[in-house]
Formats: structure tokens, C-alpha cells, sequence
């Protein structure tokens, strides 16, 4: 293999790596029309006090669990599509479990989101219940 075949095979392996961390970055802008961003979650989560309140982050976190889902799944696709190619026309041959290994860390990362957003939803779901049922006996 030429000095300059071998340099475009490596840059052609660091395109992919930087288009896959791109594709860990993306994220979703608000949750259904409820207004909370990851820019103002925190605040959001600090002012909930009514049962609406809770239902409208437990909305933003099952959201955001589809999208870390989505996300992992769009890494399975494109691990199995890279894994088809022979490992010379990716870079330098034996690339293979190098890239096996970069787009597991990523699914497991990205699947472990997921998890802990649905964790957040089913406890601000909780937290509604609780405070609808605590208003509606308030109120009898």
C-alpha cells in the first residue's frame, strides 16, 4: 500500500469516527409543546410544584429516552454497515474491531441515557399522582 493510499484510507476511518460523534451530540430542542429545554430543565425541575408541572418533565424525559433510543439504534445501523466492508477500504486493515469496540461504547452509552431518562419520566409520573391525589383529597 502506497504512502497516499494509506494516508486517504485514515482519513477517510476519521471522517467516520467525527460523523459518529456528530451523531451523539444531536438532541431534541423541547418536549412536545411543554416549553422545558435542556437549557431550562433544571430551572423547570426546581419550580415544579403542581401535578401539570411533573407531567410536563416526565413528557420532556420520555422524549429525550427516545431520542438516546433512536440514537443508539442509528449506531447499530451504521455499525452493521461498516462492519460488511472489508477492513482495507475503511483504513489500515484489522480496523474492524476497533470500530466493533467504538460503536459499542456508543450503543451502551447512549442505551444507558435512555434508561435513566425513563427513570426521570416514571418518577415525575409518580410525582403527579401523588399531587393530584393529595390536591383532590385537599379539596374534599
Amino acid at each position: 500500500m502506497s504512502h497516499f493510499t494509506f494516508r486517504r484510507y485514515c482519513v477517510a476511518e476519521l471522517s467516520l469516527v467525527l460523523i459518529a460523534a456528530a451523531v451523539g451530540l444531536g438532541g431534541c430542542a423541547t418536549a412536545g409543546g411543554t416549553g422545558i429545554t435542556r437549557a431550562n430543565v433544571a430551572e423547570a425541575v426546581e419550580q415544579a410544584r403542581t401535578s401539570a408541572d411533573h407531567e410536563s418533565l416526565a413528557a420532556y424525559y420520555a422524549q429525550e429516552a427516545q431520542v438516546a433510543k433512536d440514537k443508539a439504534e442509528e449506531c447499530r445501523q451504521q455499525r452493521h454497515r461498516l462492519m460488511r466492508l472489508p477492513s482495507g477500504l475503511i483504513g489500515v486493515p484489522g480496523t474492524s474491531p476497533l470500530i466493533r469496540g467504538h460503536y459499542e461504547q456508543l450503543i451502551e452509552g447512549h442505551e444507558r441515557n435512555a434508561r435513566a431518562y425513563e427513570a426521570l419520566a416514571e418518577a415525575h409520573r409518580q410525582t403527579a399522582e401523588r399531587s393530584a391525589s393529595s390536591g383532590a383529597q385537599g379539596e374534599k
